[in-house]
């Protein structure tokens, strides 16, 4: 899993946003019945928003935005102390890229 996301990010790196969607699309399902190894859910939803969203597949796009932002908050709430929590909400690139783009819906 974890390395067709990086396959999927590189491809949306390069531009190549049609055969990054082909990648994500086979990923987001297998989020039912696991989850990935090696990098954070959030950075995991991101790469698969930005392959959609370059590709134009809105109704896939958005979950996946929404779904890294709200594991974000959510985390951030019931994990973060009150003192980490800025940190971890916007020191943590990934994570304030995120927030970032769901403000800007």
């Amino acid at each position: 899993m974890l390395g067709r996301m990086r396959l999927a990010q590189m491809l949306v790196a390069r531009g190549d946003a049609a055969t990054a969607l082909a990648v994500v699309q086979g990923l987001v399902p297998e989020l039912e019945t696991c989850l990935p190894v090696g990098t954070s859910l959030p950075e995991f939803h991101w790469v698969c928003h930005l392959a959609a969203r370059d590709s134009g597949d809105a109704p896939l796009a958005a979950p996946c935005l929404t779904a890294a932002a709200q594991w974000i908050r959510t985390t951030a709430a019931a994990q973060e102390a009150e003192a980490f929590r800025e940190s971890f909400l916007q020191r943590n690139p990934i994570n304030r890229a995120i927030l970032a783009a769901a403000a800007r819906r």
